[in-house]
């Protein structure tokens, strides 16, 4: 048996994010280079971990704009 671990630093606050202080920013460099710390040592063999500077905001949607589909 084994289990697999998919990190990745690409949350996005939206919808009723706003109303927990906590959830709304993006996480930091720091903060994903400790998460990333924390898998690599628990010894996972299996998984992915997503480099934090492949992030690109073209995959994120803008909530802020009108809904224009039927």
């Amino acid at each position: 048996r084994f289990a697999a671990v998919s990190l990745m630093a690409q949350y996005t606050p939206c919808y009723h994010a706003h109303r927990f202080p906590e959830l709304t920013r993006r996480i930091s460099r720091e903060e994903y280079a400790s998460a990333v710390a924390t898998v690599t040592s628990l010894g996972f063999e299996y998984g992915w971990i997503q480099e934090y500077d492949s992030l690109d905001n073209s995959f994120f949607p803008d909530f802020r704009k009108k809904k224009t589909w039927n």
